[in-house]
């Protein structure tokens, strides 16, 4: 029979177990054991990483800057400035691990091997007057940039499930002993011995640490409108500060009207949504987190 440690180590190596699970059930154990700084990294795993926060350098993602052309589609884009070009293809990503799993199981349903995000406006406008043309441009990257980073926090966890047996703390249905917590508590808590170090790296003109990429291709524009009318209903519930509640406020009034234009922006709608789900995020509940799924069925 597995004891509880062991039972953990199996989850880590299998693929199947999804991530949120196993962080999880990890969480459970390192709270357990008084290992605090290692359940500090699981809740941030879990929620996402604030703009605060240092991000692990394995969550960087490169990928490739792309430009609209009428008659060749996306085409690359390629800058004289090379500090430039780095800032713009490499991205620290820091929204929750579920969210970074769920887009990369949707391009493997979908058959695709490249997602994308639309950069933010003032980005969009840099680049434009960079390379003296009125266009569009995105980030693109591959699927096995999202696979690396599950890769990474999935080894993380299992290199850390392996320590407590080293020194005999098993477990057992989910208890250990007082002798086991003591030995735990010995054991050195350095979070950073089990990753690479962190980092804080930005995008020009705004940090993307906390911006969905995404392979979405339309707005449901009838789901985003129920969306606001129902975060407008439910939006006293979530006990917002002052100054998140008027970014809130903006942000739904600038939907509304690009909903009510004959044509309305897509990038406009997304950076507002985008905006709005950092806000439901940082607010955590119930209401919160119903508002979150109300929000995600908005976006195909």
């Amino acid at each position: 029979m597995s004891t509880t440690v062991q039972e953990l180590q199996q989850d880590a190596l299998n693929p199947k177990v999804r991530m949120a699970d196993l962080l999880r059930k990890a969480l459970v154990l390192s709270n357990k054991l008084g290992q605090k700084d290692f359940q500090d990294w699981i809740e941030k795993e879990l929620n996402g990483y604030s703009d605060n926060d240092k991000i692990p350098t394995y969550r960087k993602m490169n990928g490739t800057i792309k430009g609209w052309h009428q008659i060749e589609g996306w085409k690359s884009v390629m800058f004289e400035d090379t500090d430039f070009q780095e800032k713009l293809s490499s991205h620290l990503i820091g929204f929750p691990i579920a969210e970074i799993e769920e887009l990369s199981t949707q391009a493997n349903e979908q058959g695709s091997s490249e997602l994308y995000r639309e950069l933010p406006a003032k980005v969009n406008v840099s680049i434009c007057k960079a390379l003296g043309v009125e266009t569009e441009f995105r980030f693109f990257l591959s699927r096995t940039q999202f696979i690396k980073i599950l890769d990474a926090v999935r080894n993380i966890v299992l290199k850390w499930a392996l320590k407590p047996e080293e020194q005999g703390i098993l477990g057992e249905n989910l208890s250990f002993s007082k002798e086991e917590k003591e030995a735990a508590s010995k054991r050195p808590q350095n979070v950073a011995n089990f990753y690479a170090p962190v980092d804080n790296l930005q995008i020009q003109q705004g940090n993307v640490t906390a911006t969905q990429i995404s392979n979405i291709q339309t707005v449901d524009l009838e789901a985003l409108r129920a969306f606001i009318s129902e975060i407008i209903e439910k939006k006293a519930e979530l006990n917002l500060e002052k100054e998140k509640e008027a970014e809130v406020d903006a942000e739904i009034n600038t939907i509304k009207s690009q909903l009510d234009s004959p044509e309305p922006k897509k990038v406009i709608i997304s950076e507002s949504i985008d905006s709005i789900r950092k806000i439901l995020e940082g607010a955590g509940g119930s209401i919160a987190a119903q508002l979150l799924i109300e929000l995600g069925k908005s976006v195909v």
